[in-house]
C-alpha cells in the first residue's frame, strides 16, 4: 500500500500505529513502515519500483543483444573444440587377430625353462602369461617376431628395427582367460599384420622353448659329465686304497675269520658311498638326455594351441561412448567458455545503445536515430562473419560524425 507522498510501505506485526499515513482500514492489528532501498536507504516510491521492474526486464534483452553481437565469438569454441578433439583423437580402423592356448604342468615331465612352472600360488595360465610377458619385453624376441612376420628384413637399419620393435610391442597383448587358457590378441591397423604377428609369436615361442630346453639339457649334461668324471676318479682312488689295505691284511677277506677290523670297514663303507654317488649321477645324466630327446613332445603337451590365429576380415566396432565421449565433453567445455565470455562482456559493457539505457540514468531524452543498414551487411548477413567485418569498418562512424560538427554559440537566448 501507498502512504503519504506515494511512499511504499510494508506491514509488520505488532501494535496499531501507522507512520506511513495509511488509512485506518489497513492498519487494524498491524503497524506499517516505509520500505527503504538496501544501499541508499531512500524510501521506495511507486515510480522507483516500476523503474526497477523495467531494469530487471531489460537484463534478458541485453543478454540476448550481447549474445547476438558476439555470436561467432561464442560459437567459435563450441565448434572448434569438438572438431579439434575429434581430429586429435581420431584413430585408424583396428584389426584384431587372436589365438587361444592351453597350458598345463604335467607331473614328472621336465617342460623346460619357458614352461608354465612358476609360483605355486598362481594358475598355470597366469605363470605362462608371466613367461610370455618377460619374453615380449626383450628386443631380441620382438625382432625375431618381426622378421618371421616379414615386417622387416634381417639386414635392416637400426632405426627400422626400433620402429618395428615398438610396433610389435604395442600391438601384442597376452592375458589369462582361465585356469589353463591363455589368450593372445594382436591389434594393428592392417589386417595382414595382425595375422602375421600372431602366427609368428606362437611359432617363435615354440622354437625358442625347444631351443632353450635343448640348451638347458646340454648344460645339464655337461655338468653331470664333469661331476661323474670327478666322482669316478674318487671312486677309483678309494677302490685302490681298499685293495692295497686288503693286500697288506689278506686274512680280513677270509669268511672264517672272526676278527673285526675297523679300518677295513671304514674303507669299504667309503667305497660303497662313492659307488652309489657315481651311479646316481649317471642316472640323472641319463634322465636329462631322455628329457632332451622328448622335449618336442613335452612342449606340445605343455603349450597346445587350441584356436589358431584367425584372419580379421573386418575392423573392430568402436562403441558410441568411445567415439563421441570426448567430442561431447569438448562441446560442453566450449559452451562453458562461451557462457563465461558472455557474462564478462555483459558485465563490462557500459555502452549506451538504446533509449532504455538512457532512461535508467535519469537524463532527458529528446529522440534517437535507429541504426539503418543497407548493402552487404544488412539483413541476415549481419550475423555472418562477412557482416561482422562490415560492422568493424563502420565502427565509430557516429562518434566521428558527431565530433566533426562544430558547436554553435548561444547569444541572447538564440542558438
Amino acid at each position: 500500500p501507498l502512504g503519504n507522498h506515494g511512499v511504499v510501505c510494508e506491514r509488520l506485526p505488532g501494535q496499531s500505529w501507522t507512520p506511513c499515513g495509511i488509512p485506518a482500514l489497513y492498519r487494524r492489528g498491524h503497524r506499517w513502515r516505509p520500505l527503504y532501498h538496501p544501499s541508499t536507504w531512500q524510501p521506495y516510491t511507486l515510480s522507483s519500483i516500476m523503474d526497477i521492474r523495467d531494469q530487471r526486464a531489460l537484463v534478458p534483452r541485453k543478454l540476448l543483444e550481447a549474445a547476438f553481437r558476439n555470436l561467432w565469438i561464442l560459437l567459435a569454441p563450441m565448434l572448434l573444440l569438438p572438431i579439434a578433439v575429434t581430429f586429435l583423437t581420431q584413430k585408424s580402423p583396428i584389426y584384431q587377430s587372436g589365438a587361444t592356448i592351453w597350458v598345463s604342468t604335467p607331473e614328472g615331465v621336465d617342460t623346460g625353462p619357458l614352461s608354465a612352472r612358476g609360483s605355486s600360488y598362481l594358475s598355470p595360465a597366469a605363470n605362462q602369461v608371466q613367461v610370455l610377458a618377460d619374453l615380449l619385453s626383450t628386443r631380441a624376441f620382438r625382432t625375431d617376431i618381426a622378421i618371421a612376420a616379414k615386417l622387416i628384413l634381417p639386414a635392416s637399419s637400426e632405426a627400422d628395427l626400433t620402429r618395428v620393435d615398438e610396433y610389435v610391442l604395442e600391438s601384442v597383448s597376452v592375458s589369462a582367460i582361465g585356469t589353463n587358457l591363455v589368450g593372445l590378441a594382436v591389434s594393428t591397423p592392417i589386417a595382414q599384420d595382425s595375422f602375421a604377428i600372431a602366427t609368428a609369436f606362437i611359432s617363435q615361442y615354440q622354437t625358442r622353448a625347444t631351443e632353450e630346453s635343448t640348451r638347458d639339457a646340454a648344460v645339464k649334461v655337461t655338468y653331470y659329465d664333469e661331476q661323474i668324471g670327478l666322482a669316478q676318479k674318487e671312486l677309483d682312488r678309494r677302490r685302490g686304497g681298499l685293495i692295497a689295505y686288503v693286500a697288506v691284511h689278506p686274512t680280513i677277506t677270509d669268511p672264517n675269520s672272526r676278527v673285526y677290523d675297523a679300518d677295513y670297514e671304514r674303507l669299504k663303507a667309503s667305497l660303497d658311498q662313492q659307488t652309489k654317488l657315481t651311479q646316481d649321477l649317471t642316472t640323472k645324466r641319463f634322465e636329462v638326455e631322455l628329457n632332451a630327446k622328448s622335449s618336442q613332445g613335452a612342449q606340445s603337451a605343455v603349450f597346445n594351441v587350441q584356436d589358431p590365429p584367425r584372419f580379421a576380415t573386418s575392423a573392430e566396432v568402436v562403441s558410441i561412448t568411445k567415439r563421441f565421449g570426448l567430442p561431447v565433453a569438448a562441446l560442453l567445455f566450449g559452451a562453458l567458455i562461451a557462457v563465461t565470455f558472455l557474462y564478462i562482456v555483459f558485465r563490462l559493457d557500459q555502452t549506451i545503445r538504446t533509449g532504455e539505457d538512457l532512461e535508467s540514468l535519469g537524463v532527458p531524452l529528446l529522440g534517437y536515430v535507429p541504426e539503418i543498414q543497407k548493402g552487404p551487411g544488412a539483413g541476415i548477413w549481419e550475423y555472418t562473419p562477412f557482416g561482422w567485418l562490415i560492422k568493424q569498418r563502420q565502427k565509430g562512424y557516429a562518434r566521428k560524425v558527431a565530433a566533426s560538427i562544430a558547436s554553435i554559440p548561444v547569444h541572447e537566448g538564440r542558438a
